[in-house]
C-alpha cells in the first residue's frame, strides 16, 4: 500500500519489463494520497508496457520460473518469468547506531532505525525529538 512497491513496478516497467504487481489491497499505493498518489496512477497506466495488477493477491508459490498467487479465492499462475522482486518487508538496522553509541555519542534514532513505519511516523518522531533537544 506505500510507494515501495508499486514504484519498483514502476520503475522496472519503464524500462520495457512485463511486471506484474500482486498487492493485498484494491489499489496500487493505496496508503498514498491525493496528488501524489494519482500522478503515480497516471504515470503507471501511461506506460508503453503497462503494469498488470492483481488486486487482493498473496504470493502462494514460487516455482521458478513461475509464480503462484492466491486472489479472491483462486490460484492464478503467472508463468516465465525471469525475475520476482518482493517489496515491503521491511526491518530496522541498528548497527550503525550501535557504532555511533559505541563511541560515546549522544543519540537519538528516529523513523525507519527504530521500526518500520511510513514517513509520517518518521516525520513526527523527527520533529518531536527536534523539540525536545
Amino acid at each position: 500500500h506505500h510507494w515501495k512497491g508499486i514504484g519498483t513496478a514502476k520503475t522496472l516497467a519503464e524500462t520495457g519489463r512485463t511486471v506484474h504487481f500482486a498487492q493485498t489491497g484494491a489499489e496500487p499505493a493505496g496508503d498514498l494520497t491525493g496528488p501524489t498518489k494519482a500522478k503515480l496512477h497516471s504515470e503507471l497506466f501511461d506506460l508503453d508496457s503497462p503494469v498488470e495488477l492483481h488486486p487482493f493477491a498473496l504470493v502462494e508459490a514460487v516455482d521458478w520460473p513461475a509464480v503462484t498467487l492466491q486472489a479472491a479465492g483462486q490460484s492464478v499462475e503467472i508463468p516465465d518469468l525471469d525475475s520476482v522482486v518482493l517489496a515491503g518487508f521491511h526491518r530496522a538496522n541498528a548497527s550503525l547506531a550501535d557504532r555511533i553509541r559505541d563511541a560515546g555519542y549522544e543519540l537519538h534514532e528516529v523513523g525507519d532505525a527504530v521500526a518500520p513505519r511510513t514517513i509520517m511516523e518518521a516525520i513526527h518522531e523527527g520533529e518531536r525529538t527536534a523539540r525536545d533537544l
